[in-house]
């Protein structure tokens, strides 16, 4: 990474692990076993060199983490403190989850009768607090404290200013940059820095201040009310153009 620090990018299925740069799944990275229980561990050796590249790491992004066994989580958090010899989560190396637990289907009972079907008050119950969680919403509070190091942060009262100032700092002046700049030069520019927000509602945010500093003559391109022509169902466009995705 530009930054020196040692990163992985991890999935917790193949398919999603391509759609990473240099991405793999986390059971070929951290050598987690096919079957896991509640003591298995990883399989490495403190002086192989897996774990030498282990020791060495600083950052590690987990993605589809709700897709992941329980135990393959623990397991690697538990290999961790113990090859680098420190009881911080992950042996002190930052982790970022990411997924949609809205993903996550209820466990029942192998039996379920037929009345428990017609009330499945628990169920409802469930997929309530699933949907929020998936949305965000649960939370009482944007505010929260983070203890990482070598790290700028600041605090904002007002949500738009906040999301103007952390554009302005990832991609500063853009007029600038567009006529200084190549073809070739700009997707460098851009491929180089990024912003990471877990709600889709907050990139629509940071997406529209961003273009809206740009002063170029804008192309938009609508790709999602483009319904199939073969589908016997007609939406409206402007059903479409109204979808947020939270």
């Amino acid at each position: 990474m530009q930054m020196g620090k040692n990163a992985y990018a991890v999935c917790a299925s193949g398919i999603a692990a391509l759609l990473l740069i240099d991405g793999k799944t986390a059971h070929s990275e951290f050598a987690i076993p096919l079957i896991v229980h509640k003591d298995s561990t990883c399989n490495w050796f403190p002086k192989d060199s897996q774990a030498k590249r282990l020791q060495a790491l600083h950052v590690i992004i987990w993605d589809e983490i709700s897709m992941q066994h329980q135990y393959g989580i623990e397991e690697v958090d538990c290999s961790l403190r113990d090859l680098r010899w420190c009881d911080k989560p992950f042996g002190g190396i930052s982790v970022l989850f990411s997924g949609d637990f809205r993903q996550i289907l209820p466990i029942g009972n192998l039996r379920l009768e037929v009345k428990d079907c017609g009330n499945a008050s628990t169920g409802n119950n469930f997929a309530e607090w699933l949907q929020c969680v998936g949305e965000g919403s649960l939370q009482e509070s944007d505010i929260s404290s983070l203890d990482i190091s070598d790290l700028n942060h600041f605090f904002s009262e007002n949500p738009q200013a906040g999301v103007q100032r952390v554009v302005s700092f990832v991609y500063g002046n853009v007029n600038s940059i567009i006529s200084d700049e190549s073809t070739e030069g700009l997707a460098a520019y851009y491929k180089s820095r990024g912003i990471v927000t877990p709600l889709n509602s907050s990139v629509h945010d940071i997406n529209t201040t961003l273009l809206q500093n740009i002063s170029q003559r804008q192309f938009i391109s609508r790709y999602i009310d483009s319904p199939n022509e073969d589908s016997q169902n007609t939406v409206p466009e402007e059903i479409l153009n109204a979808i947020r995705v939270p």
